[in-house]
């Protein structure tokens, strides 16, 4: 059975910061919907929407694609998480 659940509502992820890895990487939003398998428009909008409907999945495979250490995925896809943990 596959499990389609999306991130917790209210958790938001840093798109600047995720633009900045796949920039960094030397690939672009279309080449990393490919790799994770949905299409570039879809991706387009699940950024624009701060990656509220990125599933648990998506988001595993958006961090092999870039090769995110697990400090980099938590700090791009649980922003609000880390910045409330800091303080």
């Amino acid at each position: 059975m596959r499990q389609n659940k999306t991130r917790k509502e209210g958790v938001k992820m840093n798109v600047n910061r995720l633009k900045g890895k796949i920039v960094e990487r030397g690939i672009n939003i279309p080449t990393v919907a490919k790799e994770i398998g949905i299409d570039r428009a879809t991706l387009y909008r699940k950024l624009k929407n701060n990656g509220e409907t990125l599933t648990v999945s998506e988001v595993n495979k958006i961090t092999e694609v870039l090769d995110l250490s697990a400090e980099e995925a938590t700090a791009i896809f649980f922003e609000d998480t880390v910045a409330r943990n800091a303080n």
